[in-house]
């Protein structure tokens, strides 16, 4: 169950990090605001793993 939900989350990340990174293309947004969300899906990665533990 849990690995499920992980693997589900994931996607989900993944899914706005390439939402994010069109935004930034099409220059809907900037560099600095596809840094932070980058940095933060780094963060959360992080929070995650030591959740696991």
């Amino acid at each position: 169950m849990e690995y499920e939900y992980l693997k589900e989350l994931n996607n989900i990340i993944n899914t706005f990090l390439n939402l994010a990174e069109t935004l930034l293309r099409d220059g809907v947004i900037d560099t600095k605001t596809y840094m932070d969300i980058t940095n933060k899906k780094k963060e959360f990665l992080r929070d995650i793993k030591n959740i696991r533990k």
